[in-house]
This record gives C-alpha cells, sequence and structure tokens, in this order.
C-alpha cells in the first residue's frame, strides 16, 4: 500500500512566516528595557529586533534604574517609527522562514532515508 505525502510548499511556508511574524514582533513590545536616567523616560524605545515604538513615560518616577515596557498610549505619548517596523517584520519572517525550511528539509530527508531503510529491508 502506498502513502501518499503532502509536500510543505513554498508558499504555505511563507504565509506561516508572514503570519506568526506579525504577532511576534507586536508582542516584543512588553519585554522589558531598562531606564537609568529620567531623560531615558522621555525616550523609551520598545519593540525588537529593532526598537520601533518610542514612549514617553515621564509621567512615572520610578526608583532608576529601572526596567520599563510598554504602557497605555492613553496615558504616554507613543510614536511609531514605520520603517523600523517593517525592517524589524521583515528580518523576523526571514528568520522564521529559514526556520521552517530547515525543518521542512530535515522531515523530507528523514522520511526519505526511512523510506529507504524500508526498501533495503523489503529486498532481504
Amino acid at each position: 500500500m502506498k502513502r501518499k505525502i503532502v509536500l510543505i510548499t513554498q508558499p504555505f511556508i511563507y504565509l506561516v512566516a508572514a503570519l506568526l511574524s506579525v504577532p511576534f514582533v507586536l508582542i516584543s513590545v512588553f519585554v522589558p528595557v531598562p531606564v537609568h536616567t529620567q531623560a531615558d523616560l522621555a525616550q523609551v524605545r520598545l519593540g525588537l529586533p529593532l526598537p520601533f515604538m518610542i514612549q514617553n513615560q515621564t509621567g512615572y518616577s520610578p526608583p532608576l534604574p529601572w526596567q520599563t515596557h510598554f504602557y497605555s498610549p492613553w496615558e504616554n505619548p507613543t510614536h511609531i517609527l514605520l520603517p523600523e517596523l517593517l525592517l524589524s517584520l521583515a528580518i523576523i519572517f526571514v528568520v522564521i522562514s529559514l526556520l521552517l525550511n530547515g525543518l521542512t528539509f530535515a522531515l523530507l530527508f528523514a522520511l526519505s532515508r526511512c523510506n529507504l531503510l524500508n526498501k533495503s529491508a523489503q529486498t532481504l
């Protein structure tokens, strides 16, 4: 009995990578960043891999040094740097695409090795 193996196509990998890169980048604004001076609170740079959001958090007076993250944009003036956001999305997209391609290659290689082993065992 032959089994049909459905190959994962490149467009599918790119679609999954695009759908995963958006939440990864947007969630990164909640990663804590260090603040060492009161002047740093005026421009808290948030986001990974490149900071793409600047938030003014001078309304707070925490003990310094401090770890801060994204707070409400209604209370803290917030600016999004579009080129950095797009570049961050592109970087994460490429990384996820490479990982998925590598996993796909490893899976197909393992399946082909199993198939070769099964064929050689049947000839004995």
